[in-house]
């Protein structure tokens, strides 16, 4: 099992494979696989996926910084992420 998969299946994404990852870091989030931001404010980011799913990340003082040309980190006091 790679790295990958025993991310997913840690955070019970196991049905997203190789499709999407979206892991959290001490003060951020780093999203792989996303499409387009959707909404866009210093309290809440909603974000479409390559899956055809949606991520709302909710907290303060949020920002993003472009990683790649599908992978985004968005930084800030992150306090929930939704999978919609």
């Amino acid at each position: 099992m790679g790295f990958i998969d025993e991310t997913n299946n840690i955070l019970g994404l196991s049905d997203f494979s190789n499709t999407f990852l979206c892991y959290a870091t001490i003060n951020g989030v780093v999203v792989e696989g996303y499409k387009k931001i959707y909404e866009l404010s210093n309290k809440k980011i909603t974000l479409f996926c390559e899956n055809a799913k949606k991520i709302d990340i909710i907290g303060e003082n949020l920002e993003i910084k472009e990683l790649s040309h599908k992978e985004i980190c968005i930084k800030g006091e992150i306090s929930s992420i939704n999978f919609l």
